[in-house]
C-alpha cells in the first residue's frame, strides 16, 4: 500500500490528474486514491500535488516499473 501510494505521490506532485494517477497506480477508482492521500497525509490529492513542501527528483522518487526512470 505504501509502495503504490508513494508512486502516486510522485506523479500527483509531477503534474498527472488524479483519475490517470488511480488508473495508473492500480487504485480502484479516483475516489480511493483520495481516501488513501487523506489518510497518510491529511491533504487531498490536488493539495498534495500543490503543495510546496513536497518535492520530488529523480533519486529519491524513481519510477519502479521496468524501464521506467
Amino acid at each position: 500500500m505504501l509502495v503504490r501510494f508513494r508512486y502516486a505521490a510522485h506523479r500527483l506532485v509531477a503534474g498527472a490528474s488524479a483519475a490517470a494517477v488511480a488508473a495508473e497506480c492500480g487504485y480502484v477508482d479516483q475516489s480511493h486514491l483520495h481516501h488513501e492521500t487523506v489518510a497518510f497525509t491529511g491533504l487531498t490529492p490536488a493539495a498534495l500535488a500543490g503543495d510546496p513542501g513536497v518535492t520530488v527528483d529523480d533519486t529519491g522518487w524513481t519510477d519502479p516499473r521496468p524501464g521506467g526512470r
